[in-house]
C-alpha cells in the first residue's frame, strides 16, 4: 500500500485515505462533497464528528479541521482519540469496555452523516475519552488486548 503524507500536519497516510484522521484535511484523490452544501468539494472533514466541510462550512484551529459545531472545537481541548476504526462493533467493545471501568467515553461515527453514504468503507468511528483519562484508558485497552502499543493516536 502507498504511504503519503498529509498536506497539512505531515502525519502518514495510507495510499486509499480520502482524508487525514488526525487533522481532516482531504487527500488529492478525494471527491468528498460538504455535507450543508450540494455539490461542493469538501476540503476536509471535522476532526471530531467527521462531517465533510467545504471552505465555506469549515473552522480550522492550529492545521485541524472542525465543522461549525463550537462545541467540537472545544471538546478537542479537553477530550482526546483514544481508538480508530473502521467498525462500529470494535469502537463499541472499546466504548463499553471503557465505561465499565469508570472511564467516559464518547463515540463518533463517520456514517451518521448522509453525505458519506457512498463510501462507507472509508468512514471512520473515533472513541473519545477526557484527556486525563488517556493513560488509564491506554493501559486498560491494552491489558484487554483491544489495542496494541503500536496503534496509540
Amino acid at each position: 500500500m502507498t504511504l503519503l503524507s498529509c498536506t497539512a500536519c505531515g502525519r502518514t497516510l495510507q495510499g486509499r485515505d480520502l482524508f487525514c484522521s488526525f487533522c481532516g484535511t482531504t487527500t488529492p484523490a478525494s471527491r468528498l462533497e460538504c455535507e450543508k452544501h450540494f455539490g461542493e468539494r469538501a476540503i476536509g472533514v471535522c476532526s471530531v464528528c467527521g462531517r465533510p466541510v467545504c471552505g465555506d462550512c469549515v473552522v480550522t484551529v492550529e492545521k485541524v479541521l472542525y465543522c461549525n459545531d463550537a462545541d467540537h472545537r472545544t471538546m478537542r481541548e479537553s477530550w482526546t482519540v483514544i481508538f480508530t476504526t473502521r467498525s462500529e462493533f470494535e469502537a463499541d467493545a472499546v466504548y463499553r469496555n471503557l465505561e465499565y471501568a469508570g472511564i467516559k467515553a464518547r463515540v463518533f461515527t463517520m456514517r451518521e452523516h448522509v453525505a458519506v453514504f457512498w463510501f462507507d468503507e472509508f468512514a471512520i468511528v473515533r472513541v473519545l475519552v477526557r484527556q486525563d483519562d488517556r493513560e488509564r484508558a491506554l493501559s486498560i485497552l491494552s491489558e484487554l488486548q483491544l489495542i496494541h502499543d503500536s496503534e496509540d493516536e
